[in-house]
């Protein structure tokens, strides 16, 4: 595994660009593509700037300070963003504003929310910045989400994420593939279980502890072509109307869940095996591979062919 690698804004790049239109650069490149400004409370010449960057497979952990700018993610900067997205955006310390779909989040420090890569967005930061951002396939996350999302920075679940991505941090350069990948999954689950104790009401007890040992039941069965809402129901003596609506409550479909654990398990044995294609798409209860391809590249952006590098 790479070090980080680390962009400045002071740092000479021989383009002749002033402060402003390189921290435009510097964050369109190692974030997502943003039209970015300069606070004019700040003189271009004194403006701060710095962004590290890690892969983490294929998620992107991204550490930046900065002073007092903004920026919009409009119509242009949504059609030259490679893939959809979910963003972590954790406020270490300092205050921003975030705003998508109407809706403006003010974050403080230890604030955390995740927002959408498709939908247009702005930011306001109105003094110096040091925050934390994790960018996620948004397949792996949700189908879509509603505008901003707002992790609950008291909760187990949320503290727990955030002091994993702070202990991950340091030891990236130091981890195997096989590393990469575990830390890789551990951080995707742990943003699961926080988001999905996000939402505005809670599950009773007793339909958590069901949808849990659903959960289990699909993992066990994920590779089976008739796995979904009907079997669950049989397998658990309950109705599909109740199945369906358990699975709601857990801001996913069944369908969905099944097709994104699918496909995050090829995704692994892609990476630690040589097993033809087409061997790991029958596995995972795709009937052909073409189905597998169409519906790999949708979720990452790219064929399997080339996620096995």
């Amino acid at each position: 595994m790479s070090a980080a690698v680390r962009r400045d804004v002071r740092d000479p790049d021989g383009s002749g660009a002033g402060p402003a239109e390189r921290w435009a650069e510097i964050l369109s490149s190692t974030h997502l593509p943003w039209a970015a400004s300069i606070s004019d409370r700040v003189l271009p010449s004194s403006f701060r700037g710095t962004v590290a960057a890690q892969q983490l497979d294929d998620l992107t952990l991204l550490d930046c300070v900065t002073d007092p700018c903004s920026g919009v993610r409009g119509r242009r900067q949504l059609a030259h963003t490679g893939g959809e997205f979910a963003v972590l955006l954790i406020t270490r310390r300092g205050r921003q504003v975030l705003t998508q779909e109407g809706r403006s989040v003010e974050l403080g420090t230890g604030d955390a929310v995740l927002w959408d890569s498709t939908l247009p967005a702005r930011f306001a930061i109105p003094q110096r910045l040091v925050k934390r951002s994790l960018v996620v396939p948004r397949a792996l996350v949700a189908p879509a989400l509603p505008g901003p999302v707002r992790l609950d920075p008291s909760a187990p679940a949320t503290r727990l994420l955030l002091a994993y991505l702070d202990s991950v941090d340091g030891m990236l350069p130091g981890l195997a593939p096989a590393g990469v990948l575990a830390a890789r999954n551990a951080a995707v689950e742990l943003l699961l279980a926080a988001l999905h104790g996000a939402g505005p009401t809670t599950a009773p007890p007793a339909r958590v502890a069901v949808r849990q040992e659903m959960l289990r039941y699909l993992d066990r069965h994920l590779g089976d072509e008739d796995v979904g809402p009907a079997r669950l129901a049989r397998a658990h003596g309950l109705s599909e109307r109740t199945v369906n609506r358990i699975f709601r409550e857990g801001g996913e479909s069944v369908a969905e869940y099944v097709r994104r654990q699918r496909l995050d398990r090829a995704r692994g044995d892609l990476v630690r095996t040589t097993e033809p294609l087409s061997a790991i798409a029958h596995r995972w209860g795709y009937a052909d591979l073409a189905h597998f391809s169409r519906s790999f590249k949708a979720a990452y952006g790219q064929p399997p062919s080339r996620a096995r590098g």
